[in-house]
């Protein structure tokens, strides 16, 4: 084979445009890596990009290579939510048998999960959504569909995209009561 005389690694944008270019007149080194900033030392912005290799032989060949597209995702999952009650009675009275789970505002993730937690925090009910969601509810009842106990739960609802950024917010003290009201 003929060896490797010159070399240019280039990022490009989505649109195409590069935006980070690092070339030697030598061999290629053993890796490439970036670190997300341009040839400017500006941090990219989130989006996509792919990364291309230009090689010149020895004997005159010049092929290249192209990766395929990858990210920049720097923001976190994101979800605010809203419940009328935090005591619920699931007695089937048609009276706050439940939790009603309303979100306000969310971003669209590969998973969502909902995950509702006893008092020593063991886990009780889970839920999993795929994208966004506009509200759930939970019937006091466990994985097994059975009645939960009465007592104090809470619910953490949480994502970790991709690129590993991760969100979680807790709804606590909801109060489980099924006793009959006199």
């Amino acid at each position: 084979g003929s060896s490797v005389v010159a070399y240019t690694f280039t990022i490009f944008d989505n649109a195409k445009k590069a935006v980070y270019t690092k070339s030697a007149d030598s061999t290629l080194p053993s890796n490439f890596t970036w670190n997300g900033k341009a040839d400017d030392g500006t941090i990219c912005p989130d989006g996509q990009y792919f990364a291309k290799l230009d090689i010149k032989a020895a004997n005159g060949s010049t092929p290249s290579v192209t990766t395929e597209k990858f990210a920049i995702d720097t923001v976190a999952p994101q979800l605010e939510c809203e419940i009328p009650w935090s005591d619920f009675s699931p007695d089937g009275d048609g009276n706050q048998d439940n939790i009603p789970v309303t979100v306000t505002k969310i971003s669209n993730e590969k998973t969502w999960t909902a995950t509702v937690y006893d008092a020593k925090k063991a886990v009780t009910k889970k839920y999993t959504w795929n994208g966004a969601f506009s509200k759930f509810e939970w019937d006091g009842c466990d994985e097994s569909g059975n009645r939960a106990p009465d007592g104090l739960y809470s619910m953490v609802i949480s994502s970790t995209d991709d690129a590993g950024n991760s969100f979680a917010t807790e709804l606590k003290n909801l109060n489980l009561d099924s006793r009959e009201t006199k």
